[in-house]
């Protein structure tokens, strides 16, 4: 009978996180045969979580000490954060909406800086607080659909390379992924910034493009269209690196719940065969 692959071990069945042996059963103190890692360390209680996993205080202070993981050491990250763990939703929804916000905020601060429009401050202050109430929700709910064809993804390519890549290794890679939606449209945020003070304050390259307007102040949308798309493709590229660092780090993540939650029915191996 062929052996049936990390792919189709159910998820509560231990694997050596190194090679996908299956270490059930085996003494802790010992070593994988296949490649030597200790079993220890292979164990769901080795990964102690996140620092929004683990963490104590307000959403703001966890999801911040979450970003300074991800921003530093991202690979070393995908190798602590805990399977299946409950606040993973709420990460995930935290890092859309912060996401939404800032690219919506960035749009609204350009309706009301562009003089080209013609408006009045109220006016154009309507206008902003409009636009910023229609894109950031519309954002939230595009960024979690992109987020859920990415879980889809990572299970189905998994499954390509051999990997035990269950939903929820899926959600939890995918959950701290979504940070990178949100430090992408930060970034953006900057760049945008950046070039309305190179362009436009206090007497930038803008002054220098005013002959060819007619002496009137050049249309500003130019740097907001450029700072709105590098935060969005920032926050895109950020999100797939991510992505893709979690399922290699948790190709064969070990889930600390109990046991007979799968649901897959599927025979669980004996202890200590190769899964390959």
């Amino acid at each position: 009978m062929p052996d049936p692959g990390p792919s189709r071990v159910p998820e509560f069945v231990p694997l050596c996180e190194k090679c996908g042996y299956v270490i059930e059963s085996l003494p802790e103190d010992s070593a994988c045969p296949e490649c030597g890692r200790p079993i220890a360390s292979s164990l769901a209680k080795a990964r102690p979580g996140s620092a929004w996993q683990t963490g104590r205080g307000s959403g703001v202070a966890r999801w911040l000490a979450t970003a300074a993981e991800i921003r530093r050491k991202p690979s070393e990250l995908f190798t602590r954060i805990r399977i299946g763990d409950p606040r993973d939703p709420a990460l995930m929804r935290w890092s859309l909406l912060i996401a939404s916000a800032t690219l919506a905020t960035v749009l609204a601060g350009a309706i009301l800086l562009d003089p080209g429009l013609g408006m009045s401050q109220a006016g154009a202050a309507a206008f902003a607080a409009m636009a910023w109430l229609l894109v950031t929700p519309t954002g939230v709910i595009l960024l979690r659909g992109l987020t859920y064809i990415e879980e889809r993804g990572l299970r189905f390519f998994g499954t390509r390379h051999g990997f035990r890549i269950s939903p929820a290794v899926a959600r939890s890679v995918c959950a701290h992924a979504a940070v990178g939606w949100a430090l992408g449209a930060i970034l953006g945020a900057f760049v945008t910034i950046a070039l309305w003070l190179l362009l436009f304050w206090p007497v930038g390259l803008a002054t220098r493009l005013a002959p060819m307007y007619g002496g009137r102040p050049p249309p500003t949308w130019s740097a907001d269209a450029l700072g709105l798309a590098f935060g969005a493709g920032a926050a895109l590229l950020w999100f797939e690196t991510l992505a893709y660092i979690g399922m290699r780090k948790c190709r064969y993540a070990n889930r600390g719940v109990g046991r007979g939650e799968s649901g897959d029915g599927e025979a669980e191996p004996d202890a200590g065969t190769k899964t390959e």
